[in-house]
């Protein structure tokens, strides 16, 4: 059943009829996940948490490609944010998006002699990114250690955050790298 509104919003309001149903439809599950699910509303997350909130559920590809071009993003960056949420909710979405920074000269090492052990290989340190093959393991600002992995010619997040890289090195076959 479609459903209408009786008439659209006038021609100078910011919003279109589509555009409130697609507001209405989201508010709709946010209500049923709280009630549910016991979800949080995720109404205090950032404008780019709630993008990623949102492209995490399945979606019309012309809603998909709208969202990302009213957000200045690709597809296929819009799906990275998608995926950062799916895997590991608003922090994997600010790590996905965390810049670039170096880690002091300890915790560097220590990540190198962690991942030569595990893969027999030694990553190739950029920052605060370590990468072996289609693997990278990323050490965020807030300490917790993240794993991506690239698939398409794009980096994903792979796992949920950790708080020690050995733990995101447990499930991961070391002849990858």
């Amino acid at each position: 059943m479609a459903t209408s509104w009786p008439s659209d919003p006038p021609g100078n309001a910011p919003f279109t009829g589509n555009g409130l149903l697609i507001l209405l439809n989201d508010a709709a599950h946010r209500a049923n996940s709280m009630l549910v699910d016991q979800s949080a509303s995720g109404l205090h997350n950032d404008p780019l948490v709630d993008l990623a909130r949102r492209a995490s559920s399945p979606l019309p590809s012309a809603l998909r490609k709208a969202m990302a071009a009213s957000a200045g993003l690709t597809v296929g960056s819009l799906d990275q944010q998608s995926t950062a949420f799916k895997v590991a909710g608003a922090e994997g979405v600010h790590t996905l998006n965390e810049k670039s920074w170096t880690p002091s000269p300890s915790d560097t090492a220590r990540a190198v002699e962690t991942i030569t052990a595990h893969h027999r290989s030694e990553p190739t340190t950029r920052a605060n990114a370590f990468t072996v093959a289609d693997t990278r393991y990323t050490l965020s600002q807030s300490g917790r250690w993240a794993r991506f992995v690239r698939k398409s010619g794009r980096w994903r997040l792979d796992s949920t955050l950790a708080d020690r890289l050995d733990e995101l090195l447990t499930d991961v076959d070391p002849s990858d790298g």
